[in-house]
């Protein structure tokens, strides 16, 4: 057939065409297309759209031309479908017939389950969304199984929770005997097999889809059991091992550390911050370069820039130039403005990242106006939020001390608390803030001069 194509691919459409006109007439199928699998080109394509059209074609056939044509990926004809799925739904009739079918086709043959123009109308008219269901459902298994593998795990979450609310667990058939599996049933094992789908995804977003499910369906206690296999597949996808020569260097050395995730990452920069401290207040105190002098025994502190330069500085030599982490090569840059990124990334041979752990250190002096609230509306909302990076670090260089120049503006805005106070102050509001997969960290660095 394919050699007879490319002789002559005008007589080859034309028979086609007729023969799609008499499965039409005879059947609800098309068949016929699978005699050309191997002569697909821009010339056949647009004669089946041309013919998918057609008013002469019955729902179902028309649907199966759809299929073939949204299989390769024509971006037309996925718009026609949609055009075919208006919203609110058709009440009746032909043209709810074809929007039926066009959203059935478009959620099993679509690369995204169609999901942008048939989850709306799943939402809008639960009746028609019902219908979807069972008509999905009830297709051929591999068809049925692929929406879950084309859908996001937020989508897989939106559609389990739908399906659970309309077909709820409590009225699922129970027939014991050998039986022929009806509409109902298959509604029920393809609503299983989506949670199953999300819990097999082995990874993070999946199992944070899993918790939200929980939250929404608290009935459904025996969801803990799926979220706690959901998390252990997702650490046997997400875990590297380490190599036999870092596992070394870690038991020879105190300071070098193992890094497999954003959790790790985030203590390794406490740690080696705190060293920070050590230095900036140690016998030979290095505060002082981060002060300037106003008049004898007076000074005021640099600005936030000079102090996320100095952080930066310091986590360059800490952990790049010390080796800190041994497993992983660690990338340090400067964002927007005082905030900080660390990635700690494993390369292949070829220096591609194959894996990435970032963190974002945001860096405030205890004077700034926002410095309560920049945890949440800067950090969280500004740079965690919608982004890969979901570990953060609210640092805070705390300056108060007696030289502080009193003519400085700066110094009436810091809090009159205790180094102590605020690390427990701001460690509690990284503590409220870490939900949803995002973890934030606080750390106060004491900066003052002795």
């Amino acid at each position: 057939m394919k050699l007879a194509y490319q002789h002559s691919p005008d007589e080859i459409i034309q028979t086609l065409m007729i023969m799609i006109d008499r499965e039409n007439e005879e059947h609800d199928h098309i068949f016929t297309t699978r005699k050309v699998e191997y002569c697909w080109d821009d010339r056949l394509a647009n004669a089946l759209l041309i013919k998918a059209k057609g008013k002469k074609l019955k729902p179902e056939c028309m649907g199966c031309l759809l299929g073939d044509l949204l299989d390769h990926q024509i971006d037309e004809a996925r718009a026609f479908a949609e055009s075919l799925l208006p919203l609110p739904p058709p009440s009746d009739g032909d043209s709810r017939s074809r929007a039926l079918v066009v959203a059935r086709v478009l959620m099993t043959h679509a690369e995204d389950a169609g999901w942008s123009a048939v989850w709306p109308a799943i939402q809008q008219d639960a009746e028609f969304g019902q219908e979807i269901i069972s008509a999905v459902a009830q297709v051929d298994g591999w068809r049925a199984a692929s929406v879950g593998r084309r859908l996001t795990e937020d989508r897989l979450a939106d559609l389990y929770v739908w399906l659970v609310r309309h077909y709820p667990y409590a009225e699922d058939p129970i027939i014991e005997q050998f039986h022929p599996v009806g509409p109902r049933e298959s509604v029920a094992r393809w609503r299983d097999s989506i949670l199953g789908h999300l819990k097999e995804r082995g990874t993070a977003q999946a199992c944070e889809a899993i918790r939200w499910i929980s939250r929404e369906l608290p009935e459904l206690d025996w969801l803990k059991w799926t979220l706690l296999e959901a998390q252990n597949i997702a650490r046997r996808r997400t875990w590297t091992p380490s190599r036999p020569r870092d596992i070394l260097r870690v038991a020879s050395s105190q300071q070098a550390r193992l890094v497999q995730g954003g959790y790790q990452l985030l203590d390794v920069l406490i740690e080696t911050l705190r060293r920070l401290e050590e230095k900036l207040q140690g016998e030979t105190p290095a505060a002082e370069f981060l002060w300037d002098r106003t008049n004898k025994n007076v000074y005021k502190p640099k600005d936030e820039n000079s102090f996320s330069d100095y952080v930066k500085i310091h986590l360059d030599e800490d952990l790049r130039e010390r080796g800190v982490i041994v497993n992983r090569e660690v990338q340090i840059h400067r964002g927007e403005r005082t905030d900080i990124h660390v990635d700690a990334v494993i390369q292949d041979p070829h220096k591609d990242v194959y894996d990435s752990v970032t963190a974002i250190i945001e860096v405030k002096g205890c004077w700034n106006q926002e410095l309560e609230s920049a945890m949440e509306t800067q950090l969280m909302d500004r740079y965690l939020k919608d982004n890969r990076c979901q570990h953060g670090l609210y640092v805070v260089g705390w300056f108060n001390c007696d030289q502080w120049d009193d003519n400085d503006y700066r110094k009436q805005r810091a809090p009159r608390l205790s180094k102590d106070k605020a690390q427990e102050q701001f460690a509690a509001q990284a503590a409220q803030l870490s939900q949803q997969g995002t973890r934030i960290k606080a750390l106060v660095i004491n900066a003052a001069l002795p």
